[in-house]
């Protein structure tokens, strides 16, 4: 059930910017983002960089947060007056919260709870503003186990021959039981860690 969404949310997705300005109440758009300001006023900045402001709400907003990563379902109600710093004006239909890490540094002592368990990369992009690397994964489990997914960096192992730094998404199943299909999920990890002081461009494999 969550691979047939994701997939019908990822074809909505690059087919909805087709008819961007015909926009209708009967219309929705479908997109990853991060909250930018608090609960009671913030906006959503796509991973395209649009800008988004909530005028209408068919949710609660509890628990939203300055920097969450949310992928959210909304309606567009109209465009801002330029030049603003929004660029639409839209209705929440449904959001729901995107796990967002920092990259950790493998060590004596976290390589256990790291885990060294199967996960597929599916797809992978990067935020407008480059700060996140998103993954999407599948992996084989319950969907009603909780399992840990990591991107780490191997002080043994932090660059290849190029001089590029060595990125590894880790998962540890957790003594869960494999079961199939396999399952699918989405998460954001923050790259800032690996920027480099006076450097316009920083190389990374990722690997799994």
């Amino acid at each position: 059930m969550k691979f047939i969404l994701l997939s019908l949310m990822t074809i909505f997705v690059a087919t909805s910017c087709l008819d961007d300005d015909d926009y209708s109440l009967g219309k929705f758009w479908i997109d990853y983002g991060t909250i930018n300001g608090s609960r009671n006023n913030f906006t959503i900045v796509t991973d395209n960089g649009v800008v988004l402001f909530p005028s209408a709400s068919d949710i609660s907003f509890e628990g939203i947060a300055d920097s969450m990563r949310v992928l959210v379902n909304y309606t567009i109600l109209g465009d801002a007056a330029k030049p603003s710093e929004i660029d639409h004006y839209v209705k929440i239909n449904g959001m729901r919260k995107v796990l967002k890490k920092k990259i950790t540094t493998l060590t004596a002592q976290n390589v256990d709870s790291i885990g060294n368990d199967g996960a597929n990369i599916v797809n992978t992009w990067m935020t407008a503003d480059y700060d996140l690397l998103n993954i999407e994964f599948s992996y084989e489990g319950s969907p009603y186990h909780t399992h840990f997914i990591n991107l780490v960096i191997d002080p043994q192992n932090a660059v290849d021959e190029q001089g590029n730094i060595i990125l590894e998404l880790r998962h540890n199943k957790k003594g869960d039981s494999y079961t199939r299909p396999l399952l699918n999920s989405v998460a954001s990890f923050d790259l800032r860690s690996i920027r480099k002081e006076g450097v316009n461009e920083v190389g990374f494999r990722l690997k799994a």
